[in-house]
C-alpha cells in the first residue's frame, strides 16, 4: 500500500510538472532558459530581468499586444506603436513623411547604404548636401574642397554655428548677418537696412528686401509699343 501511494504521488508530481512545462511562460513572465518561453516570437529569456522577451528581430506591439517583426528602413510603420524598437535600423524612427508613415533616419542622421550615419558637422568634408547637419549645404569652401557650410541665403556663420539671417529693421552687430539685399548699418542705426533700390517687404514686420524693376514711369507693356512707333516715324 505504501508503495502504491508513493507511486501515485510521484506520478502526480510528474503530471503537474509536464502541465506547467507545456503551458510555459508568456511575454513578461518569469523564465530561466529560452525553452521556458512559449509565446509566439517571444522565446528569448532575458538573463538580466529573468523575463520572456521578444526575439531579436521583433518588437513588442501595444495594440494588439504581440511580438511583431521590426520594420526595415523606408518600410511602412505605425505611429500608434510606442516602442522605440519598431524600426530595425539603428538611429531610425517612425515618422510621417508627406502622409506616408515610414521608418527613416532621424534628423541627426542621413541614409547611406541601408544604414543611418551621423550627419556631417560644419566645416567638415562632404560629397552631398544630404549628409550635412541642419542649415548647411555641401559646397566648395573656396580652397577647392567641398565642405558642409552655412546655407548662404538663410544663415550666416558665427563661431561653430549657423545663425538665421537677420530681417530688415532688426538689430545687428556686423556686416554679413542680414538677409539678402540688406546690410548691417553699424555706423548709425545698428539695424539691417535694405540696399539702394530695394524695399523691406511686407510693410508690417518685413522679412526680406525686394527690388522693383522700373522702366521710367511706365510699365513694360506700354514702353514697347511707344518705342516701336517712334522707330516707325523716324524711318
Amino acid at each position: 500500500m505504501d508503495l502504491l501511494a508513493r507511486f501515485v504521488g510521484i506520478w502526480m508530481v510528474f503530471v503537474i510538472y509536464i502541465a506547467v512545462d507545456v503551458e510555459g511562460a508568456i511575454y513578461g513572465e518569469t523564465c530561466s532558459v529560452n525553452s521556458d518561453c512559449t509565446e509566439s516570437n517571444a522565446v528569448n529569456c532575458d538573463t538580466t530581468s529573468g523575463n520572456c522577451i521578444c526575439e531579436d528581430t521583433f518588437f513588442r506591439k501595444t495594440t494588439p499586444a504581440a511580438c511583431a517583426s521590426r520594420v526595415a528602413l523606408n518600410g511602412v510603420c505605425e505611429l500608434a506603436q510606442t516602442s522605440t524598437e519598431q524600426c530595425a535600423i539603428d538611429n531610425s524612427e517612425c515618422i510621417d513623411v508627406s502622409g506616408t508613415v515610414r521608418c527613416i533616419c532621424s534628423t541627426t542622421h542621413y541614409e547611406t547604404g541601408g544604414a543611418c550615419e551621423l550627419r556631417i558637422a560644419l566645416d567638415t568634408d562632404c560629397t552631398s548636401s544630404d549628409q550635412c547637419v541642419a542649415d548647411t549645404d555641401c559646397r566648395d569652401n573656396g580652397a577647392g574642397t567641398d565642405q558642409c557650410q552655412c546655407t548662404i541665403a538663410t544663415h550666416y556663420k558665427s563661431g561653430s554655428s549657423c545663425i538665421a539671417r537677420i530681417k530688415p529693421n532688426i538689430d545687428c552687430t556686423a556686416v554679413g548677418q542680414c538677409v539678402t539685399n540688406a546690410e548691417c548699418d553699424t555706423a548709425d542705426t545698428g539695424t539691417c537696412l535694405c540696399n539702394a533700390g530695394y524695399t523691406a517687404t511686407p510693410t508690417t514686420t518685413p522679412t526680406m528686401c525686394s527690388g522693383v524693376v522700373k522702366f521710367a514711369s511706365l510699365s513694360y507693356m506700354y514702353v514697347v509699343p511707344i518705342l516701336v512707333s517712334m522707330m516707325f516715324f523716324l524711318r
